[in-house]
């Protein structure tokens, strides 16, 4: 009998040693400590046993797809930017990351477009509108590159972006002169809105509007150049630009008056919160000089709503610019 008390009491002994071994677990901001050491394997190590009994939080995921990019992978961290977007819409930092992997491999309208959705989750995101401003330079100087028939072999150097780690980035103005603020999870954090609320108020930083000078694009450049200003319009909720890339001979593909037509657009841009409208594969072959038939993938997200459609858009010249004469979603 005296053994088996003995017995007894080394299991209980060795379990209550075992016990803080295996329910200690290492915090994110300990995970980011070690990255910032240089330690970037053991960093993600410890950050995959965070993640398998926390596999939906966004400040993990998205810290992992940044360590990504830091040990030269960054085909695995576009995938998981991706996924948070499609997954956590309304957080700016995946858009604006997502934008940084998409300017250095030189695809610099579609940086744009990311950027412009992490503008549409937060108005006053700062840091988004000064990486649009070096995306949308770049975009004036590739146009000028193809105008004068010069090939530019490597067209995302010397565009640099900001990578970010922390939402304080969004309206703190130290983070964009301290770069060491971008990533201190102990910087403070701006009130979040919450959901029933409108955004917050933009300070003065209006985007710089991209480079579409007609006379030195070719015209199917123009004619993307047009395609891509009227899903920014529709990303920034801006009603008017966006009926003004519409003919004034644009029938509606359902037959209805164009006025009524108008009116269900203006009410379908004005109330999400937030709209994000993305092009891919865009296809611009020119029929004639004046006239034009696209097709591309439109990925629409919004806070009510997301689908993605094959889109055809046939476009008139109408002066220095083109117009909008038909729509039409394909099946």
């Amino acid at each position: 009998m005296r053994v088996s008390i003995w017995m007894i009491l080394i299991v209980v002994a060795a379990a209550v040693v075992a016990m803080p071994a295996q329910s200690q677990e290492v915090s994110l901001e300990t995970i980011q400590e070690i990255a910032r050491g240089g330690h970037q394997a053991q960093a993600l190590s410890q950050l995959d046993a965070f993640l398998a009994s926390r596999p939906d939080n966004f400040d993990a995921l998205l810290l992992k797809g940044n360590l990504w990019v830091e040990i030269g992978r960054p085909a695995d961290a576009e995938e998981i930017f991706s996924n948070l977007v499609e997954r956590f819409p309304d957080r700016p930092e995946a858009y604006n990351n997502l934008a940084v992997l998409q300017a250095q491999a030189g695809r610099f309208e579609e940086a744009a477009e990311s950027l412009l959705g992490a503008l549409g989750t937060h108005p006053s995101y700062r840091v988004a509108y000064q990486n649009l401003g070096r995306v949308y330079g770049q975009f004036a100087s590739q146009a000028y590159s193809r105008a004068l028939g010069v090939q530019d072999s490597q067209p995302s150097q010397g565009v640099h972006l900001t990578l970010l780690t922390n939402p304080a980035a969004l309206t703190n103005p130290a983070a964009l002169t301290n770069p060491a603020a971008l990533s201190d999870p102990t910087a403070t954090r701006p009130p979040v809105p919450r959901q029933e609320d409108p955004p917050p108020t933009p300070e003065h930083h209006p985007a710089p509007p991209p480079p579409t000078d007609r006379a030195v694009l070719s015209s199917e450049d123009a004619v993307a150049s047009t395609i891509r200003g009227w899903a920014r319009a529709w990303s920034e909720q801006r009603v008017g630009d966006y009926l003004a890339f519409y003919s004034t001979r644009f029938r509606p593909a359902d037959g209805s008056a164009r006025a009524q037509w108008a009116a269900q657009r203006k009410t379908r841009l004005s109330t999400p919160r937030f709209i994000r409208v993305v092009i891919g594969n865009l296809r611009t072959p020119i029929a004639d000089a004046d006239r034009v038939e696209a097709s591309f993938l439109q990925t629409y997200t919004s806070d009510r709503f997301s689908d993605s459609v094959e889109k055809r858009l046939v476009l008139e010249k109408e002066g220095v610019g083109w117009k909008i004469l038909e729509e039409e979603t394909l099946p």
